[in-house]
């Protein structure tokens, strides 16, 4: 009997640290799941010339309701693209632009020269529209 009790006991150690993995792995892929979000891709255009490199943020607009998450952006060559999955949700949101200049950074190490940091723009992402441009004036 008490060999039985061991191998129950020796499979529960075994194998109850993998059932509560498990379990956790489900529980936040599910809640992953559960939220749509959406590949947006556009071009980037600041004073008429395409912004040769920078950054978007989608931040959900919590005063017009939106509580999902955001996304990020690489601009490159006057066009941006999320990173699949990983994009905004649907609803209203509040995309934050930083645009580089081509050209060697001021510091070593450092950034190319700022053409614009921190624009912020009002937009509307929308299930059946993936695509979303912004043309900036020159400031």
């Amino acid at each position: 009997m008490s060999t039985k009790r061991a191998s129950v006991r020796t499979w529960f150690v075994r194998w109850s640290p993998l059932a509560v993995l498990l379990t956790a792995w489900i529980g936040c892929s599910s809640q992953q799941g559960g939220v749509k979000r959406f590949d947006m891709s556009g071009k980037v255009v600041y004073g008429g010339a395409p912004v040769p490199a920078g950054e978007i943020v989608f931040l959900p607009d919590g005063e017009q309701g939106n509580q999902g998450p955001g996304g990020v952006a690489e601009i490159k060559d006057g066009a941006y693209r999320t990173v699949r999955g990983k994009g905004p949700t649907a609803g209203p949101h509040i995309a934050v632009l930083t645009g580089y200049d081509q050209g060697d950074p001021t510091v070593p190490g450092g950034s190319p020269p700022i053409l614009f940091t921190e624009v912020r723009v009002k937009v509307d992402v929308l299930a059946d529209k993936p695509t979303l441009d912004f043309d900036l004036p020159r400031q």
